[in-house]
């Protein structure tokens, strides 16, 4: 397969998975979490921020690969929003697997129940965290790693 389709196949899937994360928030077991916050706070948390930045760095790489003539004029907008996210990314990444692998009851949301008074937990399932958090990361690294060849 040639250079152009490897890269058309990476941004696809990583701009789908990515998008699917984003829905997730808005339709997921943690949407009702997120919907008795006020309007517009989800986009105050750096996870979202480097996932929607990453969704349209991908979006972007999709176009050009689609589009070759546009990699003029969309280029210079990718570079920027990869040297943004990139950084954001990778430090979110890092904090949140490290919290996650060795003190999860910091990043666990409580919540109540209606049998008990007492909170629990609601659990980010490891597909979730992982296409919200580490799949930005590891694709923009793949992605400079093969630039730089």
């Amino acid at each position: 397969m040639s250079r152009r389709g490897q890269a058309f196949i990476v941004h696809a899937l990583s701009a789908f998975v990515m998008a699917r994360a984003l829905l997730y928030t808005h339709q997921g077991p943690i949407a009702s979490k997120i919907s008795q916050q006020p309007k517009g706070i989800i986009v105050l948390y750096l996870t979202i921020q480097g996932l929607a930045g990453s969704c349209a760095c991908m979006v972007l790489g999709l176009i050009q690969d689609m589009f070759p003539g546009t990699r003029r004029y969309l280029h210079p907008l990718k570079r920027a929003l990869t040297m943004v996210f990139l950084p954001m990314d990778f430090v979110v990444s890092s904090v949140y697997w490290s919290l996650r692998t060795f003190a999860p009851s910091l990043i666990l949301l409580p919540t109540e129940t209606s049998s008990t008074s007492s909170s629990l937990p609601i659990r980010i399932a490891i597909y979730v965290g992982a296409s919200c958090v580490g799949l930005g990361c590891l694709v923009f690294l793949n992605r400079m790693h093969s630039a730089s060849r």
